[in-house]
């Protein structure tokens, strides 16, 4: 091919790459890209780095978690960012790779120390304890954050601590937007029922959406509490 058509045939790759959700067309020029890495040519040479961010969005975005494991890794040595060091524990936990995923993490505070540990990376990593005392020093630095109301939600109801989070949740319900009540709605529901608390139960269960599998059971655990066994089975 003449430099022209290369240049051509390139840019006709980083659209296919950009332009379409095809799963299939997606996996074959990840593999394309894979082979060009190994072969004498060198990899594609796509913009920015040859690529490798928008390869590795790509990746994970049709689940091909080893090669977007390959991509972030090559983002990262080219430099570590709070972004890349989340993404690397989210991929290795999606690989059932959890010491990888913890390893990520030791490296980030031994060696990347003026980095903000984000709550969410212990989130990622199910150690709910750390995730709530970071959610907890957040939150005394805004308290009106809806994202980090949810996440400590989160942490309680994965440790289950139903007190706290039935009481969070009847003093945040009515400050917050409608939108972060949908949010809240399913936790607040299973607060609720873990202490028998069950006109709060009803009223939370309201707003999760009748078609939803949720929405649908925390309904049906209302009705069977109330003796109407075919409203249950519906």
């Amino acid at each position: 091919l003449s430099e022209d058509q290369q240049d051509e045939l390139i840019r006709s790759i980083e659209l296919a790459l950009t332009s379409q959700d095809i799963a299939e067309v997606t996996q074959t020029l990840l593999n394309l890209a894979e082979f060009m890495e190994h072969s004498d040519k060198g990899p594609l040479p796509l913009r920015d780095d040859n690529g490798i961010v928008l390869l590795g969005e790509r990746a994970a975005k049709c689940r091909a978690y080893a090669k977007a494991l390959h991509y972030k890794e090559l983002e990262f040595q080219k430099g570590a960012s709070p972004l890349i060091l989340e993404s690397l524990i989210s991929i290795n936990n999606k690989l059932q790779q959890p010491e990888a995923a913890s390893g990520v993490l030791e490296y980030a505070m031994k060696h990347f120390g003026e980095l903000e540990i984000q709550a969410t990376w212990y989130e990622k990593l199910h150690e709910w304890e750390d995730a709530l005392v970071a959610y907890d020093k957040k939150i005394d630095m805004n308290k009106e954050d809806p994202e980090l109301i949810l996440g400590r939600m989160r942490c309680l109801e994965a440790l289950g601590e139903w007190g706290q989070l039935h009481q969070q949740c009847c003093e945040e319900w009515t400050l917050v937007s409608e939108e972060t009540q949908a949010k809240m709605a399913r936790m607040a529901a299973a607060a609720a029922w873990g202490l028998g608390h069950w006109d709060s139960m009803e009223e939370y269960t309201c707003m999760i959406p009748r078609g939803t599998h949720d929405g649908a059971f925390y309904r049906a655990v209302l009705a069977l509490h109330q003796d109407l066994f075919s409203l249950a089975q519906q």
